[in-house]
């Protein structure tokens, strides 16, 4: 259960008008984020596929190029998908809003910078192998919805 006022941490527009004692949420522009997930070097994904979570994040550096400088990125949204046995790729869609509120040292601002952090995990026999990484550059979704926004499973060590 989420609290009507921690909505605002969610990047949607959370009023209170005392008269007429009613509480107005209002959801955010949304933006798309689209790409795959891709095993690289024609392997495939093992018995049970892969399972890859892909979770966006708000990068307030001043610099966005830089992801874990200053200040920490903020977790926004987050998806599952799973590259199914035999196959080498997924797609993914990731829903976030243009830009997001953000308290810190620097006083209150609205920030639209993405970072995403990509995790992955499989099965060799009983052994389970976890990965995750961020991935390089950072989306600006001030200028609408990105399409592409790949990922190649550089660290995935399959038979």
């Amino acid at each position: 259960m989420i609290l009507a006022e921690d909505m605002k941490y969610f990047g949607f527009d959370v009023k209170w008008d005392p008269e007429a004692r009613r509480l107005d949420i209002t959801s955010p522009e949304i933006y798309i984020i689209k790409g795959k997930v891709i095993i690289p070097d024609a392997k495939v994904a093992p018995k049970g596929g892969v399972k890859v979570t892909i979770s966006a994040w708000i990068n307030p550096n001043s610099d966005p190029s830089l992801i874990l400088s200053g200040y920490f990125p903020k977790f926004v949204r987050e998806v599952e998908c799973v590259i199914p046995e035999g196959q080498n790729s997924v797609s993914y869609r990731i829903g976030v809003p243009k830009s997001m509120p953000y308290n810190d040292d620097l006083g209150f601002r609205y920030i639209s910078n993405y970072v995403l952090l990509y995790r992955y995990e499989y099965y060799i026999g009983d052994f389970k192998a976890q990965h995750g990484s961020w991935r390089q550059g950072y989306l600006d979704m001030s200028t609408g919805d990105k399409e592409d926004v790949d990922y190649v499973l550089e660290n995935i060590q399959l038979n």
